[in-house]
Order: C-alpha cells, then structure tokens, then sequence
C-alpha cells in the first residue's frame, strides 16, 4: 500500500486475526507479572504483557498473520516457560521447550 501511495510512506498494518493467551498460575505459585513471548514479538517480554484477572489468570489478545509460531510465557520477568497447555512443543535448543501455535487464515 505504502508503494502505491508514493515514495517515503509508511503504512500500519493490523492482521485479520488474533489469538487469545491465556496463563493460569498452578496452585500455591506466585505471579504477578506474566508476558507472551515468541517469534512472532522478537521474543521481547515488554511486547505482549498479559492482563491479570480475577482468580489469579492472566489474558493476552495478540493480533498474528497465518503461519506458524514458536512462543512462551515470562513469568514475573525471569522464569521462562513453555504453555502448559500447548498440544504441541519443539525443544529450544536451550534444555527446554518452546510451545508451538498455528494460526490458520
């Protein structure tokens, strides 16, 4: 779009779709912060805070173009972990696991 508009341009684009995370902290665990992570935020923790909720959850709404994801959640901002409730896992190379996502069109 920015092209066909003319030179020096830039043009936002917000994806069709999104994808809801959600983080329910196990039992006795203490979270107060919590972010998702993954290659679709340059694994930034500051992208893509999740919001708390009542009964100690946390709820992100991300907008992602179709493909396929690698992420994790950031618990108070330096425990990384993978989605408990992934079907799907890849290792990180790191002795652990990244949760995979797919996102159809």
């Amino acid at each position: 779009q920015s092209k066909q508009s003319g030179r020096n341009r830039v043009t936002v684009y917000a994806p069709d779709s999104t994808v809801v995370f959600r983080y329910q902290p196990a039992a006795g665990e203490s979270v107060e912060h919590c972010a998702v992570v993954g290659d679709f935020n340059g694994w930034d923790p500051r992208a893509d805070p999740m919001n708390p909720q009542e009964g100690g959850h946390f709820w992100a709404k991300v907008g992602l173009i179709p493909g396929t994801y690698e992420y994790k959640f950031v618990l108070n901002g330096d425990k990384w972990i993978n989605d408990p409730t992934a079907g799907e896992s890849i290792s990180d190379g790191y002795w652990g696991q990244n949760s995979i996502l797919h996102v159809k069109g």
